[in-house]
């Protein structure tokens, strides 16, 4: 982040006069420095993108706020500076690699594999799944799997801007069985994108798993010492429902600082407990395991707990932003809560706080969730 604010510093940004200058100033102010690196990240460097003029041709679907070819212009400059200081200091992103990745497959005159099979193709950016259509010399070999209501950052391209070639008309099937969660935990799901725009409405249509288990259960608590308590008292209990080990539970957080603390608390409660990332985590450890909410996905537990549903922790929002980035921020964080509480097997609780609760609350149907 501080090298794009230095770019931003750094960048002469050309004007026509002093009245446009002091204008694409204050856009770029009022936009922000994360809105500018989402930018850079989701638009220019998720594309591929290697030239202005194709920046300013580009479609933004997804990003919420209009942007015209000036405020464009000066965003290409800013990122021009921003790379060029990364380089200098030895450093790079992602999406530059699977960009350079791109480029030597493209080159290469090898085609490795006849057939290509891609999960969670929601979260891949064009680059990347570019990158891996070359890999083949027949695209009737690539197999696609994708749930459109845990993408946790929507891009709104289609396959054709993907690839020329890449075509499912007629060759897409939409998989209803729910082999993970029960009934219960399904119906609780639902209700956090049912009536929004954060979610596929096709993939929330599911046909239940012949798993049965108790209503998601909702703590509404201000008290920390109650809301471990509670905690405690619920992975004991689906424990011994369930018969399955108390090892087999997890913590998500909104943060790593709030992980930590809560897995201490239950460590000095008797529940051994620790704060694990997704790159660090061991499925069989003997521990619960407390991690964020975007380190969770992909991942399963038979009982889980989502705590921090609070009004402006969940979903945060910039106040800068403008009002149509600001909904696709909260449809973004909305989904986000969706795939913490979808990957509960067997035990869902949700804690929020009762006094100032997050309005993702308010999407719960009463009857599909038991408040304590």
């Amino acid at each position: 982040m501080k090298y794009l604010q230095a770019a931003i510093s750094q960048t002469k940004i050309p004007s026509k006069n002093v009245f446009e200058s002091r204008v694409i100033a204050q856009t770029l102010e009022k936009l922000g420095v994360n809105y500018l690196l989402q930018e850079i990240q989701t638009v220019i460097q998720a594309w591929g993108i290697s030239s202005l003029e194709t920046y300013i041709q580009t479609p933004r679907q997804g990003r919420g706020t209009p942007l015209k070819s000036n405020i464009r212009e000066a965003i290409w400059l800013i990122y021009q500076t921003w790379i060029a200081l990364m380089a200098k200091n030895g450093l790079t992103t992602w999406e530059q690699l699977r960009s350079q990745a791109l480029t030597l497959a493209l080159e290469s005159s090898t085609k490795p594999y006849q057939a290509i099979i891609i999960d969670e193709a929601q979260d891949l950016s064009p680059v990347a799944l570019r990158f891996l259509l070359t890999l083949t010399n027949d695209l009737n070999g690539v197999y696609f799997t994708a749930d459109a209501s845990q993408s946790l950052y929507q891009r709104g391209f289609s396959w054709k801007q993907i690839h020329s070639e890449l075509k499912f008309t007629g060759r897409t099937l939409v998989l209803k069985r729910n082999y993970r969660n029960t009934p219960q935990i399904i119906n609780a799901c639902t209700d956090i994108l049912a009536d929004t725009e954060a979610g596929d409405r096709e993939s929330l249509h599911q046909e239940p798993s012949p798993h049965q288990g108790d209503l998601p259960t909702l703590l509404l608590v201000d008290s920390c010492d109650e809301e471990i308590k509670k905690i405690r008292e619920f992975f004991i209990r689906s424990a011994q429902k369930f018969r399955l080990p108390l090892h087999g539970g997890a913590v998500l957080c909104t943060t790593s600082y709030a992980g930590k603390i809560y897995a201490e608390e239950l460590t000095q409660l008797g529940l051994k407990a620790e704060f694990v990332t997704g790159k660090n985590i061991d499925l069989k450890a003997h521990h619960i395991k407390v991690l964020t909410l975007h380190s969770a996905k992909g991942l399963e537990f038979p009982f889980v707990v989502i705590v921090g549903l609070e009004r402006d922790n969940i979903p945060c929002i910039n106040q800068n932003l403008q009002p149509e980035e600001i909904i696709a921020t909260i449809n973004e964080q909305r989904r986000l809560f969706y795939v913490g509480c979808s990957r509960a097997m067997r035990a869902l609780m949700v804690c929020a706080s009762q006094s100032n609760p997050s309005e993702f609350i308010d999407s719960l149907k009463r009857e599909n969730w038991l408040s304590i």
